[in-house]
């Protein structure tokens, strides 16, 4: 996105700004659900110990 003229060429610019920031939420979500498992895992062992 640093690259000259790239916000020159508008639709395309749109499209990878779009793309960025869907493949960003996957990230996201995937990170939120493995600090929720690692959560789940913590307290299954301190319920279990």
């Amino acid at each position: 996105m640093s690259e000259p003229g790239f916000w020159d060429r508008g639709d395309e610019a749109k499209k990878t700004v779009a793309g960025l920031k869907q493949a960003k939420r996957a990230v996201e979500d995937w990170t939120a659900r493995d600090t929720t498992l690692a959560h789940l895992g913590e307290l299954l062992e301190l319920a279990e110990g």
